[in-house]
């Protein structure tokens, strides 16, 4: 999915966040500045979860009736942007074939969307299945807290860090989307879905690095308690060919939300 948008400006009121526990991560946060910021974040919430027992399986089967499906199945409004599919002269029964399972629903839409060159955006409390072009035309601005990280880094180093992630669509590097510092304690990112899942990804990866660093021991017991899970695991299934396997982390909305804060 291509990763462009437009940057933009929001003026917030002073937002008061609590200290963190200081014997674990803090979960990445972010606060959407839409009007139905509740419903977004049930689609997010929604796209995070593991995809049902049975996973998705279609053969040839029209994307409208795919679309259906997921809508029933998963209980999330999702729509055909059906000017954007006669721009790419693509009919709603373009057929789809995809066997998945052991992923999130967002990490599933995602693989299935991108083999026929399509998109999705959240908006105005749909998810709406578009053209990539489209989905790169159309700005999401979220508020994400830092508090946490300034203890360690300062706002400077953590900007640079998330304009890592994709550099060339950045405002200093000729972009169009950006990132405004409020204080110390928020950053407004102003960019496409895609890139927000990669800020939310390095803001998570930045928490898991500083709680490594500072709680080494707790570290260490969660990688040995791993360690000890994986091999009873094995013993326990090496000849069963349909055992799950470890769930990995492929969050595709950036960790765990909040309630809006700025109501």
């Amino acid at each position: 999915m291509r990763k462009c948008l437009f940057a933009g400006l929001l003026v917030l009121p002073t937002l008061a966040l609590a200290e963190p526990p200081a014997d674990q991560p803090v979960a990445t946060k972010r606060f959407w500045a839409d009007d139905n910021e509740g419903a977004a974040q049930k689609i997010e919430r929604v796209l995070r979860e593991p995809l049902n027992d049975v996973g998705i399986e279609f053969v040839e089967t029209p994307l409208e009736e795919v679309v259906a499906f997921l809508r029933d199945e998963y209980e999330i409004e999702i729509q055909l942007d059906l000017r954007a599919l006669d721009e790419l002269g693509m009919a709603t029964k373009e057929p789809v074939t995809v066997n998945l399972r052991y992923v999130s629903l967002g990490a599933a839409l995602r693989f299935t969307l991108n083999r026929l060159d399509l998109g999705y955006v959240i908006d105005d409390e749909v998810l709406l299945i578009t053209s990539n072009d489209i989905a790169c035309a159309i700005p999401r601005t979220a508020i994400y807290p830092v508090q946490d990280l300034t203890n360690s880094y300062n706002v400077d180093e953590i900007i640079n860090a998330l304009q890592t992630t994709s550099p060339e669509v950045w405002e200093p590097n000729g972009g169009m989307q950006s990132i405004k510092q409020i204080g110390a304690e928020l950053l407004v990112v102003n960019a496409t879905q895609a890139v927000h899942e990669e800020v939310a990804g390095v803001l998570k990866a930045l928490r898991a690095a500083k709680h490594a660093i500072e709680s080494p021991h707790d570290v260490e017991a969660e990688d040995e308690h791993a360690e000890h899970e994986h091999h009873d695991g094995h013993d326990d299934h090496s000849h069963d060919h349909d055992a799950k396997p470890h769930d990995v982390d492929g969050n595709p909305f950036g960790g765990e939300t909040n309630d809006n804060p700025f109501g």
